[in-house]
């Protein structure tokens, strides 16, 4: 079955966005990147944000494969190519994770917070960042992921950057092919015992390596 690596356009996104939903349907972090129910309402709603965000920041690097007889999109991917550095702020609001106030947004705002912070310090030079990845669930082993960490890392290579990635779920074992560990990070919570115990991986590879 053959595969095609391509730059996504604008209306690509809604059905980018529903591949991410499906790839990511068992996993305890999907409330805190993409929140809500899966319908074209929610679907549409993330794609203009990432079209927004996209057009905003010029770093921004988007790939998606596309199954070469169907023009399906089956695996998409965000890279962040920073020549500069110092793109992460001191603190985040997270705003998009449940109401005010709420268990579910004081959980998110703990996680997420936290992740800004580890990530401003690891990443305070210049890098690229592998911000998304993912691929559809009938789609995956068949080396639809390699093409894109073929493309990404052999970018940021050529730019002389090191690249790194915060893995989470089961997309943990497939970095482990790509990259090295830096850090390790659980997070248990006996104050918001209905919420999910979190971990993620900080993954890096040298400037010379992919």
């Amino acid at each position: 079955m053959a595969f095609t690596l391509c730059e996504p356009q604008d209306a690509d996104f809604v059905e980018i966005m529903e591949c991410a939903y499906l790839a990511f349907a068992e996993e305890p972090f999907r409330p805190l990147v993409f929140p809500g129910q899966p319908s074209m309402e929610v679907y549409q709603k993330h794609a203009q944000a990432l079209i927004k965000a996209r057009d905003k920041d010029p770093s921004l690097s988007y790939r998606i494969v596309r199954q070469t007889s169907t023009g399906k999109i089956v695996a998409a991917s965000r890279w962040c190519f920073d020549m500069v550095g110092g793109r992460f702020p001191d603190n985040i609001t997270v705003t998009w994770v449940g109401h005010p106030g709420s268990e579910e947004r004081m959980w998110a705002q703990h996680c997420l917070g936290d992740i800004n912070s580890v990530k401003k310090e690891t990443m305070s030079g210049p890098h690229c960042e592998l911000a998304l990845c993912f691929t559809h669930p009938a789609f995956q082993r068949r080396g639809v992921g390699t093409l894109m960490m073929e493309w990404g890392l052999t970018t940021a290579q050529a730019m002389g950057l090191q690249t790194f990635v915060f893995g989470m779920g089961m997309a943990e074992s497939f970095y482990k092919r790509w990259f090295q560990c830096a850090r390790h990070v659980i997070y248990r919570f006996d104050r918001w015992p209905n919420q999910p115990t979190l971990q993620y991986t900080v993954f890096y590879t040298s400037t010379n390596e992919h």
